[in-house]
């Protein structure tokens, strides 16, 4: 080892010593990128052009590793190369380098068999080129040396195609690059501290020699253009192999959309037959269970009222009163149901009419003022302002504020506080609005509470009766006047549901006072009035009805 320093480092010019080395590297480098590409190839013309692309850039770059080197071996004899040898030399690292190759793409195993075949390329380039120099000279050689060249060359390059077998990363390709680079200088420069040069100037040098300086330049360019073709053409193929994994995954990924597109729609359709089926059951069933509900609720009030006679026992009073009040109920659920299920299929129609939301609103809160009462809770109004009319339709927008204000009663406690404001915006919308100081929604359960038969799950909740209806209705029904329904609330200290109509629903050239035939609002005496078919708020409060939640 000490041997083999010194002759570098005595006999070379270390600059060019450092050049070989470098190029030996870039070679090394390019020609294990190349076999990894063709070991990713299937078998067939592209594998093998990758491996003699790669065969070709190791037998160029050994050689060019060589004539640089004995470029940098300083001698005070000419020397010179002939160019039939030396052109051997060049090929047979070449096609023994292909077979090595080859040999290592079998197997993982196989690829340190493939890596000494390499080596052994190495060493026959070596001692052909060396056999091409011509020198007024004898080269003496030593034996020992000579044999620990050639292991040097096979061991370590063995080694290197071997862990170049099994890297996974660019970084641990670099290293079995290394560990190449290193056997072949290895080789070389132990070679070269094997033989000694004895100069004999009796000995004629050929006239046909070329110049090393020549020979070396015309080597190192060529050698350079042919690691260049092969590294760009690795990285350009990598590229390419990139592409085309990415085009096969954007395939895949259509073709999955387009299964679950048909997939969708298949669902969709399976929904939407669901659905038109629900519509029609609800359509047939408010027909058969309307027509007995009112003939229930007739009889029950004529019982009620003692049209035809006493009853006789004061109990039956209480009992038909339940009768009426649970038949109430059921008839509000049904109509409630249908409405909801005619909104959600868009086939729900307002009735637009020039509203009075101020007078709407007191008639509704006198309604449901002395439930708040029996609830302990306060109950007021804020109507700020001149209100003015808004187009819309009457029964659904009291049908809005008067389960608003049912949940509002609802999840309120003892003792607290609820307040109906009406209000025109800055930008001329009007804002309709309950708030309560109750037991307040949990942020992520707002929009729950907004589908059909939700309802706030806690104790305090389950302790109420309700469907679960109110607010997915009211949502609908504001939806259908294009109104905005926003829920705000904080959980411990309460709600606020808040309508906003649009400002195309104002009405500017109606007074806020009750016009003839236009925003008479729900009062008790017209709500006493109507019959048991419709929504009937006002009824199904004064004979005990606890409100839809």
């Amino acid at each position: 080892m000490l041997r083999v320093l010194s002759c570098i480092t005595t006999q070379h010019d270390f600059r060019l010593v450092l050049t070989a080395v470098s190029l030996c590297l870039l070679a090394c480098f390019t020609t294990l990128a190349l076999h990894r590409r063709a070991a990713e190839m299937n078998q067939g013309p592209a594998k093998f052009i990758w491996i003699s692309g790669a065969a070709a850039v190791f037998g160029c770059g050994v050689w060019s590793t060589h004539f640089v080197a004995m470029l940098a071996f300083q001698s005070s004899a000419p020397l010179g190369y002939d160019a039939g040898v030396t052109f051997m030399s060049l090929l047979a690292a070449i096609l023994i380098g292909w077979v090595g190759l080859w040999i290592a793409l079998r197997g993982r195993w196989l690829a340190a068999i493939g890596g000494a075949v390499i080596g052994l390329a190495v060493s026959i380039m070596h001692y052909l080129g060396m056999a091409a120099l011509h020198t007024p000279g004898l080269i003496q050689w030593d034996g020992q040396l000579v044999s620990s060249s050639v292991v040097t060359g096979i061991v370590f390059c063995s080694i290197a195609v071997f862990a170049a077998a099994v890297a996974r990363s660019l970084w641990q390709t670099a290293i079995a690059s290394s560990l190449l680079a290193f056997g072949i200088a290895g080789m070389h420069f132990t070679a070269m501290t094997a033989a000694t040069l004895e100069f004999d100037p009796s000995i004629p040098v050929p006239q046909s020699m070329m110049a090393p300086e020549w020979l070396a330049a015309a080597v190192a360019v060529v050698s350079f253009l042919i690691i260049a073709i092969g590294l760009v053409s690795w990285f350009f193929d990598i590229e390419l192999a990139d592409r085309s994994r990415r085009v096969a995954e954007l395939e895949v990924m259509k073709k999955q959309l387009e299964r679950l597109s048909t997939e969708y729609q298949r669902e969709r359709d399976s929904a939407l037959k669901a659905n038109q089926a629900k519509s029609e059951f609800l359509a047939s069933m408010s027909h058969e269970l309307r027509t007995p509900l009112n003939i229930i609720l007739g009889f029950s009030d004529i019982l009620r009222l003692e049209l035809f006679g006493k009853l006789g026992s004061s109990q039956y009073h209480g009992y038909t009163e339940d009768i009426h009040a649970s038949g109430s109920h059921l008839l509000a659920l049904i109509n409630d149901l249908l409405d909801l299920a005619k909104l959600e299929a868009g086939k729900a129609e307002i009735r637009e009419d020039a509203c009075d939301l101020e007078h709407i609103t007191n008639s509704v809160i006198h309604l449901m003022q002395e439930r708040a009462h029996q609830h302990g809770i306060t109950m007021v109004s804020d109507c700020r302002g001149s209100i003015p009319f808004i187009r819309g339709d009457e029964r659904k927008i009291t049908q809005i504020l008067f389960n608003l204000i049912s949940n509002a009663i609802k999840f309120t406690p003892h003792g607290g506080h609820i307040t109906v404001k009406i209000a025109v915006e800055a930008n001329e919308h009007v804002s309709l609005s309950v708030s309560d100081t109750g037991i307040g929604i949990v942020a992520a359960q707002i929009d729950r509470v907004l589908e059909p038969f939700t309802q706030v799950e806690n104790v305090y909740s389950r302790a109420h009766p309700g469907t679960g209806l109110g607010l997915p209705l009211s949502k609908e029904i504001a939806r259908l006047h294009g109104a905005d329904f926003i829920i705000r609330s904080e959980v411990g200290k309460g709600t606020t549901v808040t309508v906003v109509f649009p400002e195309d629903r104002l009405l500017k050239g109606h007074s806020p006072t009750v016009e003839a035939g236009l925003g008479k609002g729900y009062d008790t005496e017209r709500m006493e009035s109507e019959p048991f078919g419709g929504y009937m708020p006002a009824r199904l409060e004064m004979r005990g009805w606890t409100g839809i939640g």
